[in-house]
């Protein structure tokens, strides 16, 4: 009796809790990430990269956790209009000296706290970029849409600690005007629906 009332319970809780738990799916079409790299002394470069998939967990209403994966073979850039200086330098981000997308095709973005933050949420957890993984936290804007949710955010990530130092004067000498910035930036536009939805 003891053991059928012990089975009982653990029945319950499991149920509460996965009703108590709300996943939403990224909707792909929906999302994007802008990025910006940017030369020490003047001009930058930006464009667009894919979201492949992700999910986030919500309890009780508010988020929890949640992973994205992003599709790094989806890299364009949108402010160079001749055709073909364009596939030059996306080729150039695609080879070894910055992303290898041949050998990293996916970067990742996993979710493993939240907390409240000034009106949004303080996300915290671990990025990886070319099979390098790094802690990171950034505030973001998160709004539950009924089974909807919209979310957005701004990174800067320090490429060099991901092995990309093509171009960074912290570890080459006498590149003038050519350095780049070691940072480059995110801008994070999210749209994901309930599973199921």
């Amino acid at each position: 009796m003891k053991k059928l009332l012990a089975v009982a319970i653990t029945i319950l809780i499991t149920h509460f809790s996965l009703a108590q738990t709300k996943s939403f799916q990224l909707d792909a079409a929906g999302s994007k990430i802008k990025w910006l790299g940017e030369k020490r002394i003047g001009g930058s470069h930006e464009g667009i990269i894919n979201f492949q998939s992700g999910s986030f967990d919500f309890e009780k209403g508010a988020p929890v956790r949640g992973e994205f994966v992003v599709d790094m073979t989806s890299i364009v850039c949108v402010d160079i209009e001749d055709e073909g200086k364009n596939a030059y330098f996306v080729g150039h981000l695609k080879d070894d000296d910055f992303f290898g997308v041949d050998k990293y095709p996916i970067s990742r973005i996993v979710i493993e706290s939240v907390s409240p933050k000034d009106n949004a949420y303080l996300l915290s957890g671990i990025i990886e970029i070319k099979g390098v993984k790094e802690a990171i936290s950034f505030p973001a804007k998160i709004e539950m849409l009924g089974d909807a949710v919209k979310a957005s955010a701004k990174l800067k990530i320090d490429r060099t600690k991901f092995g990309i130092r093509y171009g960074s004067d912290s570890f080459f000498d006498n590149l003038g005007d050519k350095a780049i910035s070691n940072d480059f930036k995110l801008t994070i536009d999210l749209l994901m629906k309930a599973a199921g939805s």
